[in-house]
């Protein structure tokens, strides 16, 4: 049987024939509202990097002066008409890449789309290892995993408990949320290590 975590696959390209291109596209899985609290920042960088990319528009380069365009598809319900706007939008006005998703969960619906469609996606957001683990060679994420994150946020947490005095209460909240006796990663290797949840995390910050 195949191994998917020790086979990848080959890439070919999105497209052989790039010779009637009048414009780069690129595709946007995400929404478009600037003003929603969680993914506004992300539309604004993504439109914002477009803007400037056709500002110095190859400059440099000896490839035709074309325009850069972002194709956006998303539906308040992403795993439903979300995705069928996206796998049209890919085969219907074919972009060289896609962009997205706004997080770990709709990442892996693009990238179950861009994996046949053999099109590049980068994911600016997702820390769902699992992403990268598929074998499609051409779906990269920029986000370190949740466990990488994880490890960051604990060994800090820990650091603030050894340095500072604090008060009774504050101390019996600490151990409370330390049952489990977690360690640094510094000091054992990771698979002994017992990390304390993430609610647990939160009851140690809120103590410092």
């Amino acid at each position: 049987f195949l191994r998917l975590r020790e086979t990848t696959l080959g890439y070919h390209g999105s497209d052989p024939d790039f010779t009637p291109l009048t414009e780069i596209r690129l595709g946007w899985f995400g929404p478009t509202n600037l003003n929603d609290p969680l993914t506004g920042d992300l539309w604004w960088a993504a439109s914002l990097a477009i803007e400037e990319a056709n500002a110095q528009s190859h400059r440099h380069s000896s490839f035709p002066p074309l325009p850069f365009r972002l194709v956006p598809r998303w539906a308040v319900d992403p795993w439903g008409s979300g995705v069928s706007q996206l796998t049209r939008m890919v085969y219907d006005e074919p972009p060289l890449a896609l962009l997205g998703s706004v997080d770990s969960a709709t990442t892996h619906l693009a990238e179950q789309v861009v994996a046949k469609a053999n099109l590049p996606l980068v994911s600016p957001i997702a820390t769902d290892k699992s992403i990268t683990l598929a074998g499609v060679s051409w779906m990269f994420a920029c986000a370190p995993s949740d466990a990488a994150i994880a490890r960051v946020l604990v060994d800090d947490v820990l650091a603030m408990l050894n340095d500072g005095a604090s008060s009774p209460s504050c101390r019996r909240r600490r151990q409370a949320a330390l049952e489990g006796k977690a360690v640094t990663s510094n000091q054992y290797p990771v698979s002994s290590i017992q990390y304390p949840t993430l609610p647990q995390c939160l009851v140690l910050l809120a103590g410092t």
